[in-house]
């Protein structure tokens, strides 16, 4: 491994980057947790629709003490899966989710040869060292080999970094520094040349880097945009939540014009369309206390929700916000008039039209949090049909 970052370093000194390309098809692309597979979720690696998709983000790797580190041990290496075949022969034991999605003889791999796996790091939780590991040319390096290391080890396609935030934003405890911007370019650099020299070592295809950020002006202005888009395969533009708990009046999370104002924005900052992939929620956000249906009202609180307060999994508002049970709904807008229970969410046609505008534009692709919300693959099926593919 030394000899690979004596390499990297001399990669580095010629280059600043090797620039990555459009992606050869639009890209399809599940976010997966580590605890989808926990109750009451229930849901499975091998549950999802891998013919469907043509990319994965495990959710979520952790730094430790500058390293990558796994994020729920059990879940991701630890336990074991005796799996069989679509034919019902054995195909032997499978210890964590990652030798499922990456071992070669995996029931899933054979489901869909042409899937790619991506590491994802950080989110909400796990952003907390970021800033560390970015700031200094030997915390980017001890890093980067932690990188390498890993994907010796468990065989993922790419990497994903979700650093939720540079500079400012994300949880309390999380560090902070002006140039954190900055930064994380020289880090995403640092990753491009040392994958780059990996897979030409291990003699496999390029590995993937991708990073996931926010959609509004308040996060993305602390990103080096056209950097991001020079390192990176594409940039993940998570646009969803544009309200909640935190809003002054109950309105849907992701509409549209949200989207296309996101877009915009990368768009202005540096980034190509086919940078660029567009992030949708398979979930809706809820308030309480809304006096009718339309957009806009003021709320009392945060609404119920399926497995936290306020937001609500595609499959629970098919099953449980229904006329039945005494919603009405107006498009992407469920209604309770009995409890003031009003819901935001995209629905199939919603999801549809999300994908059309994705092709039109000619993005990267499209995204999703989180699979485990669409368990009948009613909204992926939605989605790639917008974006053109076949039934």
């Amino acid at each position: 491994m030394r000899r690979v970052l004596h390499r990297i370093e001399r990669h580095l000194r010629r280059v600043s980057t090797n620039p990555a390309t459009m992606p050869a098809t639009p890209v399809v692309l599940a976010y997966y947790t580590s605890w989808s597979a926990y109750e009451p979720r229930n849901y499975h690696a091998l549950d999802m629709p891998v013919e469907h998709l043509t990319h994965i983000n495990y959710a979520f790797a952790n730094i430790k003490d500058g390293k990558i580190a796994l994020g729920d041990s059990w879940a991701d290496v630890e336990r074991a899966h005796e799996l069989k075949h679509p034919d019902g022969s054995p195909a032997g034991t499978f210890r964590g989710n990652f030798e499922i999605l990456n071992r070669t003889d995996s029931p899933f791999r054979r489901r869909n040869p042409n899937i790619r796996t991506l590491i994802s790091i950080g989110g909400w939780t796990f952003s907390k060292d970021f800033s560390l590991v970015a700031r200094t040319p030997e915390s980017r390096h001890v890093f980067t080999q932690s990188v390498l290391d890993f994907f010796t080890q468990h065989r993922f396609d790419g990497v994903d970094l979700d650093w939720e935030y540079p500079v400012e934003g994300g949880m309390d405890h999380n560090h902070r520094h002006p140039d954190d911007g900055h930064n994380f370019t020289l880090l995403l650099r640092q990753l491009r040349s040392g994958l780059d020299v990996l897979a030409q070592s291990l003699g496999r295809e390029r590995y993937l880097l991708t990073v996931a950020v926010g959609a509004t002006e308040h996060t993305a202005k602390h990103f080096d945009v056209p950097g991001l888009a020079e390192t990176c395969d594409w940039i993940n533009v998570m646009t969803y939540d544009a309200a909640g708990p935190w809003s002054s009046t109950a309105e849907h999370h992701a509409p549209l014009d949200f989207a296309t104002t996101s877009l915009a924005l990368y768009q202005r900052l540096g980034a190509p369309n086919y940078k660029l992939a567009l992030g949708v929620p398979f979930y809706g956000r809820s308030f309480t206390g809304v006096r009718s249906i339309e957009s806009g009202q003021r709320y009392d609180g945060t609404g119920p929700g399926t497995h936290e307060p306020g937001v609500v999994d595609w499959d629970d508002l098919c099953a449980n916000y229904t006329p039945a049970q005494g919603y009405v709904r107006d498009g992407c807008t469920w209604w309770h008039p009995q409890t003031g229970v009003w819901v935001g969410a995209d629905d199939e046609e919603a999801m549809a039209r999300k994908g059309r505008l994705a092709r039109e534009m000619g993005l990267a692709g499209v995204f999703w949090w989180e699979m485990s919300m669409d368990k009948r693959a009613e909204l992926v099926r939605a989605v790639r049909r917008g974006m053109g593919y076949p039934e």
